[in-house]
């Protein structure tokens, strides 16, 4: 596994349900590994074909495919919630004081759904002998105890795990979705930040600096991301090599040292462009050797610099150095830390 792949942190890759998709067949299985229920055949049913419907939107990295699903799925979600409620009306279960747990059920589904990547699941602790219905990021009303209550020719407890299988199939293919659509979108996210690396101008450390805090709403949105679409820089070395025409003959060419002092790229435009404010440095006769102006970049590769010699126009062709003995790794690892100040 490479670094970037780590830098974005890599997550379990599992995936959904029915169809012809090696994905739609994996979230199939998983549907169908569950043993058969005894008491609540007809909700198990329900549950599986609830699942595929979670599970397959949850495939594809297209957000508006989610969305445009996202009624359909809370409308199934709500009917699903009735079911459960209905599988309890004129069973054993009825005598468990189970309302409060139904009721908070379908308002978690019915206020979560697709988008949510979190929905409730039955718990059972048999040792203390209670249930309830708990979702991550919600608060669940107190446990039902089960504990000395006379639930007919089958113990409670057998009763509540048969409900359990019963309803737990909704929510597996989906999680396993949800994991999946998270691994391909660390991948993609693996792929964005190569190329940013590799496409991209090479950045010395004050500029990865410089970048991370002008663009830190980027950094600080509560997922993944990918790359900037801008790279800033700041003291950003580099050779150069141009031209004088005030200067002697023989002094008119020479190589010199520029310094980008501020300036930014648009790196990953269809035709990448970027300016900066900068400095060149050349030793000639007769002509100030420091000169100021601006630095022109050109599809991340091409750099132009006209500097102004005490009066004398200076016309300069740049070399990234940097991008030469650039460490992809050790860029990441710069970028990681400061994204983190972030968090």
């Amino acid at each position: 596994m490479n670094r970037i792949s780590i830098f974005i942190v890599s997550l379990v890759c599992s995936a959904p349900l029915f169809g012809e998709t090696p994905e739609e067949k994996y979230c199939a299985k998983q549907a169908g590994s569950y043993a058969e229920s005894q008491h609540f055949a007809d909700l198990q049913r329900q549950s599986k074909a609830i699942a595929q419907k979670l599970c397959v939107p949850l495939v594809t990295l297209s957000e508006s495919t989610r969305q445009s699903q996202a009624a359909s799925v809370q409308s199934d979600l709500g009917q699903f919630a009735d079911n459960v409620t209905k599988s309890v009306e004129g069973s054993a279960l009825d005598q468990l004081p189970l309302t409060p747990q139904l009721e908070y059920f379908k308002a978690t589904l019915e206020s979560r759904g697709l988008t949510s990547k979190e929905l409730p699941d039955l718990e059972i602790d048999d040792l203390k002998a209670w249930v309830r219905f708990e979702a991550i990021g919600s608060k669940p009303p107190s446990r039902v105890s089960f504990d000395g209550v006379d639930c007919g020719d089958v113990d409670c407890l057998s009763l509540l795990e048969d409900w359990e299988l019963a309803i737990d199939p909704y929510n597996g293919p989906y999680s396993a979705g949800v994991a999946m659509l998270q691994g391909k979108k660390v991948e993609l996210l693996s792929k964005q930040w190569d190329q940013y690396l590799s496409k991209g101008r090479a950045q010395n450390t004050t500029s990865i600096i410089l970048t991370s805090f002008m663009e830190k709403e980027h950094f600080q949105q509560p997922h993944l991301v990918g790359p900037p679409s801008r790279q800033w820089f700041l003291l950003h070395p580099s050779a150069v090599y141009g031209d004088v025409d005030a200067a002697p003959d023989g002094e008119n060419t020479k190589i010199g040292v520029a310094i980008e002092w501020i300036g930014v790229n648009y790196w990953n435009k269809k035709v990448p462009l970027g300016i900066s404010l900068s400095s060149v440095y050349s030793d000639r006769d007769q002509v100030d050797d420091l000169g100021h102006g601006v630095t022109i970049h050109i599809a991340n590769k091409y750099s132009i610099a006209i500097a102004n010699h005490g009066g004398d126009v200076g016309y300069y062709l740049s070399l990234d150095v940097l991008k030469l003995f650039q460490d992809k790794d050790r860029q990441l690892e710069k970028f990681q830390s400061k994204m983190q100040g972030f968090k």
